[in-house]
């Protein structure tokens, strides 16, 4: 029951997302637990976002890996029922946190709830592609309290925006075959193999630039030129090979290169300042 509850949720494929309350948790002036409730209405709205993309792509994905609904067991009322406990749960949790939390958590909650669903805007190219900012940025002001806004929060947000977004674009290249077979027209199909890889690279140059950025504003920027290089360096490869790996291993290659550039940069800007002090 569990194991099947995690399939339908798809929890492997957004469990590393669950660090991104940690962007406005202060640790001076909050407890854990409020970052604890945080990353529980943040796997709440995660789970609802893949969960409702599982039931309504249940007739047109083709893999059982990808949706365990495809291959004969359908939906049932135990998924939607699933699907109406966890929405409530998260806005739940976000009123327990604060005004800020629950705008957040709705906001992510009516994204995920377009993007699979009534409009279907995941089919839709430039505008599917950006909305997947929609779905994930809010999860960073899970934890703010009352403004001002947390340290960073903006500029890390951002830079989560960038590497979201060129993740996203792999995603589309890797499922462009299916996509336009079942007459959806992403982003990376609109620009072909070429085209999404050029923009993937500036994505990800531009992901350098803002880390760099960061660390000029707490004057120290050759430690964030390092923390920028893993980004940096994949995007250029990306230019460079559009078309040199199987584009499931580049999108997991990219997921881990994004993920260290923004940690990293986080991790120096939080702590380095603290240690010199």
């Amino acid at each position: 029951m569990g194991g099947e509850v995690l399939r339908f949720l798809r929890v492997r494929d957004w469990f590393y997302y669950l660090v991104l309350p940690v962007l406005s948790w202060e640790p001076d002036t909050s407890p854990p637990t409020r970052l604890l409730l945080g990353v529980g209405v943040a796997a709440c709205s995660l789970g609802f976002a893949y969960g409702w993309n599982n039931l309504r792509d249940v007739r047109l994905d083709r893999s059982r890996e990808k949706n365990p609904l495809v291959g004969g067991i359908g939906r049932s009322n135990r998924h939607v029922l699933l699907l109406w406990i966890l929405p409530l749960l998260a806005l739940g949790g976000g009123a327990w946190l604060g005004p800020i939390p629950v705008v957040a958590a709705g906001t992510q909650l009516a994204g995920s709830a377009l993007y699979s669903g009534g409009p279907r805007i995941k089919r839709l190219p430039v505008l599917g592609t950006l909305t997947n900012l929609w779905i994930f940025c809010p999860l960073a002001f899970l934890c703010q309290g009352s403004l001002p806004w947390a340290s960073g929060l903006w500029a890390f947000t951002c830079l989560f925006g960038i590497v979201l977004v060129q993740n996203q674009l792999l995603h589309e290249s890797m499922d462009r075959d299916e996509d336009l077979g079942d007459g959806v027209r992403t982003t990376a199909a609109l620009l072909g193999v070429r085209g999404t890889a050029v923009l993937s690279g500036v994505l990800g140059l531009l992901a350098g630039m803002v880390t760099i950025r960061v660390g000029v504003s707490v004057g120290m920027p050759l430690l964030f030129v390092g923390a920028a290089l893993p980004v940096t360096v994949f995007s250029l490869f990306i230019v460079l090979r559009p078309g040199g790996d199987a584009p499931a291993r580049r999108r997991r290659r990219q997921r881990v290169v994004g993920m260290a550039t923004c940690g990293i940069a986080w991790a120096l800007y939080t702590f380095l300042p603290r240690l010199a002090g």
